[in-house]
């Protein structure tokens, strides 16, 4: 393709490249000339379409055995949906013959309409062709030179110019033909084989589609079909969904129910085939996708080519679904579920996020299934476990008699139905157990009977997001296929599109719809052909509010700042919040917290049963879960957990899923008529760094004597504390009930680079760079100054100044004794908790301890003199400062002590206590999961004793004591102390400051000093690194070496850490006394 094309931006100039680059036989002299003018009345363009139309001009032919006719439009001078165009062009198209001497009538295949759109300047062309191959469809091929049209971006470049190339014998019409309609085919690169490739080609595409119908709904009028669809999905099914989210659902909806039906359709693919594949086993899909395409009733619809469908059917009809399938295992995996978790990473990897979608893996799955059936069985005495037939009557909530199956299942986050799929699996497999003395023909009889009367009507699941929906309903009828059933018409699956979390309806008013002051229920239909909406939320509130569900399994999401943001279950998770004396209980508002209270109201409701999920494994042992722990333990008789950590943070591998978090299996079991005051709770810990290995035991599968049972704690944690002195530790004061003023975690700076630096010139130039908006020379330097959610540029640029921010410089804790230089603006600081942290300074120092770590030993306690960074102990876990005074009053509760103390004197012997290691090693189990406890002395001069040992160490922590004699520099006056790969050599106790020069060193430095961490941070190592030395500027980088504040703060922090080591040793003594 020649770079003139580049240059190509009017009718004139692309007549101009058809002629000179083409060989179109056009002379410039005849321009005016060579075309028919018409207007769109003459074309029968529907008045409805408001656009203008500036022109619509056909290319006379240039030969007598031109069998091609080619169209040239133009449109008025502004932003032109690219939806609006495919339907003028339809409309010409369909238009053939027009009563006009003029105007010739062609076949479909032999019409080329060449558009021109918007301004000049940003002229977009667009190249449209009709296929006869299309005709059933109608499928539009088009190419354009506009990059926005990114789901034609990958025919931009398949596109063959050359291709429309004047014939040299315009005679042979067909070879004519052939040649110019190859320039919009895709065959070149078109047979996909690669799943990745497929599963970026989709993506782009459903983007696009979910774009489109956004901007359909801006242009429609207000009873059209996507805004009705969309109300009554608002007022059935979802109460919170927006426009953004039903673009998605509606995207992904078409996208993937297209890909599902042709993994399962051999041989030529077309439209058609989609709807035959939608088995009458998913009503609500069937009536779903009818409503979506123009394949329903007679009600105004939405076309094909208007969203762009027709272009994904035509990207389906060129893989070789053979090959796709062989990658993914087919045989032995689930295809769905791999290419849909591929899929989302390329179409909205956020969404993956934000919904907390994560495949479950099979060795997880199984285990789970296996799991609860064993339960069934040994406790609940259901000798079929999963597969039980038994039927029990019940009273309902109207105090009516009613039969209901004992086993009833829920998967209440369905997903794409691996839970459910492998559930039917072990049914199956005890179904042929029980009954493989029949012969092959009659034992299929027989399961189809069962699935029937037993299985259809006992497995239910409910699932938010449409395509996982769509997904779990073709995997589970091929499943259901796949064991011998055969489908009856009148017979589904019980798979709702629901969100768990809202309440039946008869729990709530939400549902409550106002139109012209009436109250509406919503079940009610406003629409009538939308009957299968109501139908499909009757159901799963059904199935809420009356099904005796025994049996809850699956993965709910993870997500801390959940979406389902919903007053029903918000009111059920106070349960888990109620005298929880914490700040932070926003954890507790967590996807997975909520699925949980939803399992457990359930169960609570059914009077029995088995929940058992696989989650985050926070609420194990994290102080702000006591009370959801406690409640969990008041419901159930019996927790079993299966911990499979994998925290990253805590330096844990091998966990299941590509996730940071820890993971663990719970099965929470409440038995029928018990009356124990709590649960007992059994754990098993599979720790294994290897993901495999963690698999390997999962599949040896569940046995209650692997399990073993844990101690009574008064936190009621879900894990094993091994420590003889839990006892002790639980009788003593917590750090908490020592201060009036709830503690306050640290600074998160949140744009870090861009607020903090260790060279204070270094920061005043970021923040001059921002200020003045010189956002690219900021990436330059790798500092990002991107809009988040929770910080944007144009909200700091708006309410503070260049001057405020440098004059708000100031120094923090940042890690441990290191420093850094902070902006201090609560407009540019994204947490800067000013109120509290402000408040600490030499003159009022703070405490600070963790409250949980993520480290093998405790050493996260500290006195802080500067306001502090939220992780300046460890860089996994958050510090809590305990002002000794809080708005210039003191914040001690000094009632505790049996004796008169003053505040201050409390002050210093909690931290005389807090920095003893006979302390730290005694409770260090305990102390990695909860505030530190305080033992407090009998006897009033220990007290005063430690309190003096606390002040005294305290002076250390202030790093301004007189600087030893022992340490000393290297001699060399010339030497600019630059720092590159420190290293410390214990013969020679010298610290060199560069790996090249080792003629700069401190010496004198024991290995103590060297190794002295807080929270694993070598303080002395953090504090050289920090300041490396770079030729070019970058972040974590100085490009100069120490200078000489820098150097003699260094060789104060030996000597403060060399007297820290010292008094420690004093402190331990004491504290022998107080706590023997």
């Amino acid at each position: 393709m020649s770079n003139l094309i580049a240059e190509v931006n009017d009718l004139k100039s692309l007549i101009l490249y058809l002629r000179d680059e083409l060989d179109w036989p056009i002379s410039e002299e005849d321009f005016e000339e060579i075309f028919f003018d018409y207007t769109p009345q003459e074309l029968g363009i529907d008045k409805k379409y408001s656009v203008k139309i500036n022109s619509i001009k056909q290319l006379r032919p240039l030969s007598e055995e031109q069998p091609w006719g080619v169209f040239f439009l133009s449109f008025e001078r502004k932003k032109l949906p690219i939806v609006l165009l495919r339907r003028i062009l339809k409309k010409l198209i369909r238009s053939r013959r027009i009563d006009n001497n003029r105007l010739k009538t062609w076949d479909l295949a032999d019409l080329i309409f060449i558009s021109f759109l918007g301004e000049k300047q940003q002229q977009k062309i667009s190249f449209a062709h009709f296929t006869e191959q299309d005709l059933k469809l109608p499928g539009l091929r088009t190419f354009s030179w506009d990059d926005k049209e990114t789901y034609f971006h990958y025919m931009q470049n398949k596109l063959d110019l050359e291709k429309l190339r004047w014939p040299e014998h315009v005679n042979e019409t067909e070879k004519w033909r052939e040649e110019w309609g190859d320039a919009f085919t895709i065959k070149h690169g078109s047979i996909i084989s690669n799943s990745q490739e497929l599963a970026k080609r989709m993506a782009e595409i459903a983007k696009n589609i979910r774009d489109q119908i956004k901007e359909i709904y801006k242009f429609e009028i207000t009873s059209g079909p996507l805004h009705t669809l969309f109300d009554e999905f608002k007022r059935v099914l979802i109460s919170d969904l927006n426009l953004t989210q039903f673009s998605d659902m509606y995207a992904q909806t078409i996208t993937y129910g297209l890909f599902s039906a042709r993994i399962s359709q051999e041989g030529y693919f077309t439209e058609d085939d989609l709807f035959l594949k939608i088995p009458t086993t998913t009503p609500f899909l069937r009536k779903l996708f009818d409503e979506l395409t123009s394949k329903g009733n007679e009600f105004q619809k939405l076309d094909y080519e208007d969203i762009g469908v027709n272009i994904l059917i035509n990207l389906l009809k060129n893989i070789d679904i053979d090959a796709i399938l062989r990658e993914f295992g087919a045989f032995t995996e689930d295809p769905v579920i791999h290419f849909y978790e591929l899929f989302l990473k390329v179409y909205d990897p956020n969404q993956k996020v934000d919904r907390g979608v994560y495949y479950t893996p099979d060795p997880v799955v199984k285990y789970i299934v296996d799991g609860v059936d064993k339960i069934l069985t040994d406790i609940f005495s259901q000798d079929h476990g999963l597969a039980s037939t038994l039927i029990k009557n019940y009273k309902s909530s109207k105090d009516k008699e009613v039969n209901q199956p004992i086993v009833q299942i829920l998967d209440p986050a369905t997903g794409t139905g691996t839970f459910i799929k492998y559930t039917i699996k072990k049914i199956k497999e005890k179904f042929d157990l029980k009954y493989q003395a029949l012969p092959k023909n009659e034992r299929k009889k027989k399961w189809n009977s069962y699935v029937n009367d037993y299985l259809l009507n006992r497995i239910y699941g409910f699932e938010l997001m449409m395509a996982p929906y769509a997904i779990a309903h073709f995997k589970i009828g091929l499943e259901l296929i796949e064991t011998g059933y055969s489908f009856k018409d009148d017979k589904r699956i019980g798979i709702y599109l629901c969100n768990t979390l809202d309440p039946p309806d008869e729990a709530s008013v939400a549902y409550v719809y106002d139109k012209k002051k009436s109250k509406i229920s919503r079940f009610q239909t406003l629409v009538p052909r939308l009957n299968f909406l109501t139908e499909e939320s009757k159901n799963s509130d059904e199935i809420k509010a009356n099904k005796r569900i025994t049996v809850i399994i699956g993965n709910p999401p993870y997500k801390q700042s959940s979406k389902n943001d919903l007053p029903w279950i918000n009111a059920l998770i106070d349960d888990y919040k109620k005298d929880l004396d914490e700040r932070n209980l926003k954890v507790l508002n967590d996807d997975y917290i909520k699925f949980i209270r939803f399992g457990q109201w359930k169960i609570e409701k059914t009077r029995m049963g088995v929940l058992s999920f696989i989650t985050n494994n926070k609420y194990l042992d994290g102080q702000v879960y006591y009370r959801m722990r406690e409640n969990l333990r008041k419901t159930f008789d019996d927790i079993y957990i299966v911990n499979l950590h994998g925290d990253l943070r805590k330096d844990e591998k091998g966990n299941p899923f590509d996730i940071t978090v820890g993971v663990a299996i719970c099965f929470l079991i409440k038995r029928e008529d018990t009356s124990n005051k709590y649960a007992n709770v059994y754990y098993i810990d599979i720790p294994q760094n290897d993901r495999a290995e963690k698999y390997n035991l999962l599949n040896e599968g569940f046995n209650f004597d692997k399990f073993k049972k844990i101690r009574e704690t008064k936190k009621h944690y879900f894990i094993p504390i091994e420590s003889e002195f839990l006892e002790k530790f639980e009788e003593m004061p917590v750090i908490t009930d020592f201060f009036n003023k709830k503690p306050s975690t640290g600074i998160m700076m949140g744009k870090e680079h861009l607020v903090s630096d260790v060279d204070e010139q270094n920061l005043i130039e970021n923040l001059d760079l921002f200020f003045n908006q010189q956002f690219e020379e900021l990436e330059i330097y790798k500092i990002n100054v991107n809009n988040t959610k929770t910080w944007e540029r144009e909200v700091v640029l708006g309410n503070t100044t260049l001057e405020n921010a440098v004059n708000a410089i100031q120094k923090i804790q940042y890690k441990g004794f290191d420093y850094k230089y902070l902006a201090y603006d609560r407009f540019i600081v994204e947490g800067h908790r000013i109120g509290y942290i402000d408040q600490i300074s030499k003159n009022n120092p703070a405490i600070t301890v963790t409250k949980k770590s993520r480290k093998s030993s405790f050493s996260t306690a500290s006195l802080a003199y500067l306001p502090i960074e939220k992780c300046y102990m460890s860089t996994t876990d958050s510090a809590y400062a305990f002002l000794l005074k809080y708005n210039g009053k003191y914040n001690l509760n000094t009632s505790l002590v049996s004796y008169k103390v003053e505040p201050k004197q409390l002050f210093y012997y909690i931290f005389g206590i807090l920095c003893s290691n006979e302390y730290r090693e005694r409770y260090n189990e305990i102390l990695l999961i909860d505030y530190p406890h305080i033992p407090l002395s009998n006897e009033e001069s220990l007290f005063k004793e430690m309190s003096l040992l606390g002040q005294r160490i305290s002076r250390a922590f202030k790093i301004d004591l007189e600087i030893s004699e022992e340490f000393k520099l290297s001699k060399n006056e010339s030497q600019s102390w630059i720092v590159k790969e420190p290293y410390y050599v214990r013969d020679e106790k010298r610290i060199y400051l560069n790996k090249e020069n080792n003629s700069t060193y401190i010496e004198g430095i024991s290995s103590d000093i060297w190794d002295y961490s807080i929270g694993q941070i070598k303080q002395i190592e953090q504090f050289l690194k920090a300041r490396t030395y770079s030729e070019n500027r970058m972040i974590k980088r100085i490009c100069r070496g120490l200078n000489q504040e820098e150097l003699n703060y260094l060789l104060k922090l030996c000597t403060s850490i060399e007297y820290i080591l010292k008094i420690s040793k004093e402190i331990d003594k004491v504290f022998i006394k107080i706590d023997p």
